[in-house]
């Protein structure tokens, strides 16, 4: 194809595909420029969600553990009067009573006796200060 068989409708045509492609190739330039602004951003919020995640799964554990020997410690004395396990099992009384799984606590008689329930723990009480 020559240069002179190209009439002003062929020229009106190429010309506007030619500004289609500039302004596509300006919008990923600009996509690519935010991209890599934005990234480093995004993967320290990931490690820090992540690391959020940990430490919410093992204060969890942690606390069920604890739970579990309290038990424990309940059915081999009977009678429990230490008060840090009484503290432990009336927080985990109200964590199940905001939850909606509440028995009849006045005889300490439960269906979920022992079970504590980390739903109700706010992202705050489990993370402290990240």
């Amino acid at each position: 194809m020559q240069l002179s068989d190209l009439s002003s409708e062929g020229f009106k045509e190429i010309s506007a595909d030619f500004a289609f492609f500039q302004e596509t190739r300006q919008f990923v330039e600009d996509l690519a420029d935010c991209l890599a602004e934005k990234v480093p951003r995004l993967e320290m919020c990931v490690d820090q969600v992540a690391k959020l995640r940990e430490q919410h799964y093992q204060a969890f554990y942690e606390r069920r553990y604890t739970d579990w020997d309290d038990d424990f410690t309940e059915a081999v004395r009977g009678v429990v009067r230490d008060p840090a396990i009484l503290t432990r099992r009336v927080a985990r009384r109200r964590r199940r009573t905001a939850k909606g799984k509440v028995g009849d606590f006045s005889t300490g008689d439960s269906d979920t006796e022992g079970m504590s329930d980390d739903e109700a723990e706010s992202l705050e009480d489990a993370c402290g200060d990240v």
